[in-house]
């Protein structure tokens, strides 16, 4: 048996071993930024032991300078207990990404107790004139059922801009193009223009085990179906246009 830690709010799920002494996980809200801002972030640690004892640790940025010191105590038995928050600016144009490390003995990645890493990423979006959402319906999507995403774009003064659908990403593997045949869209550009200022497209994803292979990275003869493995956990869904337009949404899968 394993146990995870789920960041809900990324969509991501840290799976430690089943004789884990503690798991950890590293939040941030929001991780979508037009322009840059504050990024909030909550470093959380479930201890799968009877007794209380200290962790120590650190959050670092994508160029590995330290951002936050952690050390704290983690009461006996608890899940998801959150033992510090802290909040960013960040304002460069891309993605960032930040990694959490903790051990339970001297805050460094050296061996010598159970140490375990966990990583969250903040997208920062340039100043524009297009606005990009996405909502995926149902959000709870049982094996070999379909959920659709909606991408809403729109402009937020008249122009004309033709953006192209260049990536879909699911639970941070690339499905799209070139992935498996129960990824579709319904078309791959949009068109904006001042007599036409909202536009979408859609984005059928099947939770089957052909999705299930392609993820997992199953090898041609590997035994039986890896379906099973998507049970439980939560997807981020990300859409990648041209001109650095980027939208998500967060997909649940429920046997």
């Amino acid at each position: 048996m394993s146990w995870g830690t789920a960041s809900y709010r990324e969509g991501t799920v840290n799976v430690v071993s089943a004789n884990a002494q503690f798991g950890v996980s590293l939040e941030a809200m929001p991780v979508e930024l037009v322009g840059g801002g504050t990024v909030y972030f909550t470093v959380k640690a479930s201890n799968y032991l009877g007794n209380a004892y200290s962790v120590f640790g650190y959050v670092v940025d994508e160029d590995g300078a330290v951002i936050k010191r952690v050390s704290a105590t983690l009461p006996a038995s608890v899940q998801d207990y959150t033992l510090t928050s802290f909040s960013l600016q960040v304002s460069d144009v891309g993605n960032h990404t930040y990694k959490l490390f903790l051990d339970n003995a001297d805050g460094k990645p050296n061996g010598v107790s159970e140490e375990h890493w966990n990583e969250v990423r903040a997208i920062v979006k340039p100043v524009g004139n297009v606005i990009a959402t996405m909502d995926c319906n149902p959000s709870i999507v049982p094996l070999d059922d379909s959920t659709t995403c909606t991408v809403h774009i729109e402009l937020k003064s008249a122009d004309t801009v033709m953006l192209n659908l260049k990536e879909v990403d699911f639970g941070g593997k690339k499905i799209w193009p070139n992935g498996p045949s129960s990824v579709t869209v319904n078309k791959q550009t949009v068109t904006l223009t001042p007599t036409n200022m909202q536009e979408g497209l859609t984005i059928t994803i099947t939770i089957n085990d052909e999705l299930a292979n392609y993820y997992f990275k199953k090898e041609p003869l590997g035994w039986g179906s890896y379906s099973d493995r998507l049970v439980g956990y939560s997807y981020l869904v990300r859409a990648v246009f041209s001109d650095g337009i980027v939208t998500s949404d967060i997909n649940w899968n429920n046997r």
